[in-house]
């Protein structure tokens, strides 16, 4: 790799981080901090839950059992602090996938954070490794415990079903979980890695090899109803990473898929999303007929 494509490399990492290098030296409990006071604000409660290997950090809001809840999954954190200098703590300097879920005006609203962001790596429950939020980013090992995490959620809030919502590698996660479950009612991804294939080879890093691809399972999500927004601006997560996750599952289709998309003016791979979340929440998310 030359040193412009080490450059260039890092910058999508950071910039997938939703930070600059001024942002880098937050420390984590200062990013824990800016956490617990954006959950404040949206009348989240923390919370922890053990799915094995990790013990991973959630928020929620819940005051409507038996109905369907919004849950939001955090994006990929900060994987780097240098070129190729894995970080140690992947916790987000500005969590996005948080700020949408403290605006959600929904009964039920949930927010789960990737293994190891926000979580002591000391902790006995913990089993982190910086794979966990490099290579191995979307495993098995990952989704099965997200999915763990999910079952665990269901059974103690008594939600009915789950719509799932992702940001940038969050949005893979949640194709991933929906297509290994029977009670989610709809996805959306929010400049979505539904594609991460594509992704690697188009900004020219590593393929991540200890990595399920989303793409590989979207005929397993046919039948769900999603949609999945496309910043106008976002030079990171480009236009063609939900087309090659679209065109997958539709090559599979007998009927009329439920896989939509829009592509939202003047936003880019971390900006112009909070604002405009309260009318696309509003947006529908249904099958064509």
């Amino acid at each position: 790799m030359t040193q412009r494509d080490f450059h260039h490399a890092f910058f999508i990492a950071l910039m997938l981080a939703g930070t600059f290098l001024s942002g880098c030296s937050a420390s984590p409990e200062a990013r824990n901090g800016l956490a617990q006071d954006i959950a404040l604000g949206g009348h989240l409660t923390a919370k922890q839950v053990v799915a094995q290997p990790y013990l991973l950090t959630s928020y929620d809001r819940v005051t409507a059992p038996g109905q369907p809840a919004d849950v939001y999954i955090e994006g990929d954190g900060l994987a780097w602090t240098g070129r190729t200098t894995k970080s140690p703590d992947p916790t987000p300097t500005d969590p996005l996938a948080l700020r949408l879920a403290a605006i959600d005006p929904a009964a039920n609203v949930i927010y789960l954070a990737r293994p190891c962001q926000y979580t002591k790596m000391s902790d006995s429950q913990q089993a982190c490794d910086n794979d966990d939020w490099t290579n191995a980013r979307f495993s098995d090992r990952v989704v099965n415990a997200m999915s763990d995490a999910l079952d665990q959620i269901k059974a103690q809030t008594k939600v009915s079903g789950f719509n799932l919502i992702g940001y940038s590698g969050g949005g893979g996660i949640a194709a991933l979980l929906s297509a290994g479950r029977s009670d989610v009612l709809s996805l959306r991804t929010v400049a979505g890695n539904l594609d991460h294939v594509r992704f690697n080879a188009n900004h020219r890093v590593s393929p991540m090899t200890g990595s399920v691809n989303p793409r590989d399972v979207a005929d397993k999500t046919l039948n769900i109803p999603q949609l999945h927004f496309i910043g106008a601006d976002d030079e990171i997560v480009t236009p063609d990473i939900f087309q090659s996750f679209h065109d997958a599952a539709v090559s599979h289709a007998v009927y009329p898929p439920c896989i939509r998309s829009e592509m939202v003016p003047g936003a880019s791979h971390g900006d112009g999303w909070v604002e405009r979340w309260p009318e696309l929440l509003r947006h529908s998310v249904s099958c064509a007929k």
